[in-house]
């Protein structure tokens, strides 16, 4: 919207599956009402609007006040009085067919040495991300606390986490985030998710420091996922260890393959493929790549990070019997 030359602002947008034979959202943007503020980001609200009937879609009406409330996917409330700088307050991420928020994540960036986690505001929109806190609904139960690295806007990383029973009363796990090196400093290499063993409490430490990673014991460890790729966000699962815990002995490893030509569809991960969508997972018991078969998976949906498992196998524990045949079926309306 927006009728003079360079100062056009976003007002809704539609968004696409992979090989773009269907709408999967909708998107709308609204702005500050205050006078010189007109062209400030306030909020951003997606909706699920799935469909395959996407002939019409480039002279489609705005479609404010027919998207029902029940579709509602997320929420993002915005501040900040300068166009383009305005930096994210909290997201609500919305269950289908419901129309209260399941989660909340707060956002908090760097205000001083003194303030590392301040709340979002005006006087902070060239500040950066610390840490965001995802609650049940809009203030219940802490779901997950993650911190962030790098001391430069829209640079930011997760550097690790901590995730919480549901009541909120103790952590579950605790991931280390680690990333390539040089040109790929900000390309995921690594996650490891270790098991908690204490009620969490802010640790002052932590609330100085938090920019060092914990340091589980390596008996703790539950699993570790390697990734592959060369841009930023996109990086693709090569493969994942999980462990038997109190040990360091890895139990069985998840191997990933994806799509790459219609002669290939069970391709091992590379940089190649991390626009890629995945269409099997084998699971072996130990690490080397000839051990015992424990399961097989396959995957349909050709769009990356939509992929649902159809079906699988399941194996002996010495990996030569195939024992079962599991079929996976999903929902046939939009929110299937």
């Amino acid at each position: 919207k927006n009728t003079e030359k360079g100062e056009e602002l976003a007002d809704w947008s539609m968004e696409y599956s992979f090989d773009g034979s269907a709408r999967k959202t909708t998107t709308l943007y609204e702005y500050s009402t205050e006078p010189y503020k007109t062209d400030c980001l306030r909020e951003v609200t997606t909706y699920r609007d799935y469909t395959i009937d996407i002939a019409g879609d480039l002279e489609r009406s705005n479609p404010r006040g027919t998207l029902a409330d029940t579709s509602l996917k997320s929420r993002a409330a915005y501040v900040g009085d300068i166009k383009g700088e305005e930096i994210i307050d909290y997201v609500d991420s919305y269950n289908a067919g419901v129309t209260t928020a399941d989660t909340r994540t707060t956002y908090y960036y760097y205000a001083s040495s003194d303030d590392k986690f301040s709340s979002a505001s005006t006087d902070l929109v060239y500040s950066y991300l610390t840490r965001t806190i995802v609650r049940r609904g809009t203030n219940g139960a802490t779901k997950q606390v993650s911190f962030y690295k790098t001391a430069e806007k829209g640079e930011e990383l997760i550097n690790w986490s901590q995730e919480f029973v549901y009541n909120g009363t103790g952590t579950k796990t605790t991931t280390l985030y680690d990333y390539g090196e040089g040109l790929y400093d900000d390309c995921l290499r690594e996650v490891r998710v270790y098991k908690s063993t204490h009620n969490y409490t802010i640790d002052p430490e932590y609330l100085d420091n938090y920019l060092e990673q914990p340091e589980p014991a390596d008996t703790l460890m539950k699993t570790h996922t390697y990734y592959v790729g060369d841009i930023k966000g996109e990086e693709i699962i090569n493969y994942s260890d999980n462990y038997r815990l109190g040990t360091t002995d890895i139990d069985s490893r998840t191997t990933y393959y994806y799509y790459a030509s219609a002669g290939q569809k069970f391709a091992g991960a590379s940089d190649d493929l991390t626009y890629s969508y995945l269409t099997r997972t084998v699971t072996r018991r130990g690490t080397d790549p000839a051990g015992p078969l424990k399961q097989i998976s396959f995957y349909k949906t050709e769009s990356k990070g939509e992929e649902l498992i159809d079906w699988s196998e399941e194996y002996s524990y010495e990996g030569s019997k195939r024992k079962t045949t599991t079929l996976y079926a999903y929902g046939t309306d939009r929110f299937a």
